[in-house]
């Protein structure tokens, strides 16, 4: 075969390759489609959700959001309701704190959360995601920090209730209306 023939083959050889590429690149601009902007009031403003939680006679929540970031904060919620130390174990895991709970035991965990460096990941990721994904993880986030206020403000009560009983126990002894000893069984019970 002559020198000639080869690079006339070599050059139709590309022009194919041009061509099939060109093909590819038409294609695909002609079906590409950009991905559709959200409505207005798909995602709700920060902090403010319009759901509902219906639980049925079994205690299985039902929720519903007027949007799925509303759906997603009454899921977080009712989750929380539900098995919030289980939420709490997997955030500690997630954030390489195990250990600091579990014990050494739980140090496996928090070395691969470090060596994979998994909030530099997450942390470069997340500003990438869709808006609307964005706003489901914000809206779940929303949803646990407000049963995990709730809880907190519980846990206050409690303690202003217990102090005011104790006082009250206390004023009790020394008027002489209670023993000592009455009070302690009774604060035991």
């Amino acid at each position: 075969m002559s020198r000639a023939s080869q690079g006339g083959r070599r050059r139709l050889a590309v022009r194919l390759v041009l061509v099939v590429a060109l093909l590819v690149a038409g294609l695909a601009l002609a079906t590409y489609r950009p991905a559709p902007s959200l409505p207005d009031g798909l995602v709700p403003e920060p902090g403010t959700y319009d759901v509902r939680i219906l639980r049925d006679d079994f205690g299985v929540p039902h929720i519903f959001g007027r949007t799925d970031a509303d759906a997603a904060y009454g899921l977080a919620f009712a989750h929380a309701e539900d098995d919030f130390p289980t939420m709490q174990g997997a955030l500690l895991a997630a954030r390489g704190k195990l250990a600091s709970v579990y014990g050494k035991d739980a140090a496996p965990n928090d070395y691969m959360v470090a060596l994979l460096q998994i909030d530099a990941v997450v942390d470069a990721g997340y500003p990438r995601l869709p808006a609307d994904t964005r706003a489901l993880c914000e809206a779940y986030a929303d949803g646990l920090r407000k049963r995990l206020d709730e809880l907190v403000a519980a846990l206050a009560d409690l303690r202003q209730a217990d102090e005011a009983a104790a006082a009250g126990l206390l004023d009790e002894v020394e008027r002489g209306e209670t023993t000592p000893e009455s009070a302690a069984r009774l604060i035991r019970e």
